[in-house]
């Protein structure tokens, strides 16, 4: 019996590899389509500690940056971003600034290997307030409606002349045709969308007339048309307009999945501290956190929002999630700090990137284990998966000679690079199994699957003429063959099936075969 019922995966894995010949695969460009439909809504988060002390608040996609000595934001057109400092001219020096009407995100910075310098519950806002920073006159920063946007209230009493606004390291101002302020930086133009001014009187909202006026190359006010001075008035002056957040978040994204309860898991990279250092130290400090985001999709909120990572570069690649709502996360680390945890590998081995993998529990707010893989030399992740027992399986290439290997059935690198395939417990030490994937050329992973009974199937890119195979459907490499596939067993040192894969002209990355697989096999 048991001999056909490996007669019969033998036949169903031919079955699946024909089948892959007559499909068309354009799994990368769907799911960067799919990123387009996520909102995640412009908030501000209060320092704590998490970032340089000089900022007392932040926009946490845009990286607005609120200072003593100014506010910190990006000037973006289509291709540049230019980074400036408004200030508020011959405002009250006493006058304090602080962040309004709190939200339910729950925000933790888990940055760097000790653990008692991580910060949880950090307080986030929708506005940001300066009260009475001119005589009867405040202004507010708000986020809504994926926008951001200045908001001075004028209160009858106050001179709206008062209001003097300037741009450091810009090179002019200017006033265009449609009454849109044109700021001019290192050759280029950007341009300011034309204030709104309006007042609410006895529950109606009226249009007041009113537009810029340049003071001089880097400052400007504002001036209106007569209104009724016994009622505020508003000014409202988008920064950060709705397009610049729809590519931030392409931009973050780089893995995101859902559950069966309607959740939604983001991973990727964000950087916020660079813009501060931009404006202040022309060599900067080019810092990036891995990010892990959980929302709901209907109604569409937030639920947490989590940085990972140490002082070096730290990139969200792929991510999974069990019944319980922990999250399974990989990526790569250049960080000599990452926050470690119950790790099997506790150093970073150096050469350009090391992988690390963490488990995060259900609420967010802590790592159950988090630990480096990888040698000397360039290792990179591409994707993770876990199974019925909670086994987390990650896959991606190394040139590491010295990559952390376990009951291999692969125990030395074939080529340039080679794939690897690690599976670690459900609590993270010790590792079951680590093994190369290989041939004498390049090879990568970039896709994993597990069953119930803890095989894998793997997919991924080769060169390699010598890939190992075993009960090949394609047994020789060619051009038009430059994918396989393979599925390793439980213990990991043993080839089930491995093959080489027609690409048919496609991308040998977009090979994602796992749902097709998994009708096939898994569930026999």
């Amino acid at each position: 019996m048991s001999k056909f019922f490996d007669s019969l995966k033998v036949i169903l894995f031919i079955f699946l590899i024909i089948s892959l010949i007559l499909l068309e695969f354009d799994y990368l460009n769907a799911e960067k389509n799919n990123d387009s439909l996520i909102k995640l809504p412009p908030f501000f988060l209060k320092n704590e500690g998490q970032i340089v002390p000089h900022v007392k608040y932040y926009e946490w996609m845009s990286s607005i940056l609120f200072t003593e000595e100014g506010v910190f934001f990006y000037l973006c057109n289509d291709k540049n971003k230019i980074p400036v400092k408004l200030e508020f001219i011959d405002s009250k020096k006493e006058s304090k600034f602080s962040g309004e009407e709190k939200i339910n995100t729950k925000v933790n910075y888990f940055i760097g290997d000790n653990d008692s310098s991580w910060i949880r519950d950090i307080k986030g806002y929708r506005k940001i307030h300066y009260k009475n920073i001119y005589s009867n006159i405040d202004i507010q920063f708000n986020a809504e409606d994926d926008e951001v946007y200045l908001q001075i209230i004028v209160k009858p009493a106050a001179d709206i002349t008062d209001i003097k606004l300037s741009f450091d390291a810009i090179d002019f101002l200017d006033i265009n045709e449609e009454g849109l302020l044109t700021i001019g930086v290192k050759n280029k133009k950007y341009i300011l969308k034309k204030p709104v001014f309006f007042q609410n009187i006895k529950g109606k909202t009226s249009i007041i007339s009113g537009d810029f006026y340049i003071l001089d190359k880097k400052s400007f006010g504002f001036r209106t048309a007569k209104h009724d001075r016994k009622f505020p008035l508003i000014i409202k002056q988008v920064l950060i307009e709705k397009v610049y957040f729809d590519r931030k978040i392409e931009e973050i994204i780089t893995k995101k999945i859902s559950d069966n309860s309607g959740n939604i898991y983001i991973t990727g990279c964000i950087a916020v501290e660079s813009l501060y250092h931009a404006v202040n130290n022309p060599i900067g400090k080019n810092s990036e956190d891995a990010i892990v985001i959980k929302l709901h999709s209907k109604p569409s909120s937030l639920i947490y929002l989590l940085f990972l990572g140490g002082s070096s570069r730290d990139y969200g690649v792929s991510i999974s999630t069990d019944s319980s709502g922990n999250i399974y996360l990989t990526g790569d680390t250049s960080s000599k700090d990452f926050p470690i945890r119950n790790a099997f590998q506790k150093n970073y081995e150096g050469g350009g990137t090391d992988v690390f993998i963490t488990k995060i529990n259900a609420s967010g707010d802590d790592l159950t284990y988090s630990s480096y893989i990888g040698g000397s030399n360039h290792d990179i992740a591409t994707d993770i998966t876990i199974d019925s027992k909670r086994n987390a399986y990650i896959t991606g290439s190394t040139k590491s000679l010295n990559f952390s290997t376990k009951n291999p059935f692969q125990p030395q690198k074939g080529g340039y690079y080679d794939a690897f395939v690690v599976k670690t417990n459900e609590y993270g030490n010790p590792l079951i199994y680590s093994t190369y994937l290989g041939g004498s050329n390049w090879d990568a992973g970039f896709h994993i699957k597990a069953d119930d009974e803890g095989n894998i199937f793997v997919t991924g890119c080769t060169k390699s003429l010598n890939f190992p195979l075993k009960e090949p459907v394609y047994s020789e490499y060619d051009e038009s063959r430059e994918a396989f596939a393979t599925m390793i067993n439980h213990s990991g040192n043993q080839l089930v099936y491995s093959t080489y894969l027609p690409i048919n002209g496609k991308d040998c990355r977009s090979v994602k075969p796992m749902e097709l697989f998994e009708n096939l096999y898994f569930r026999q």
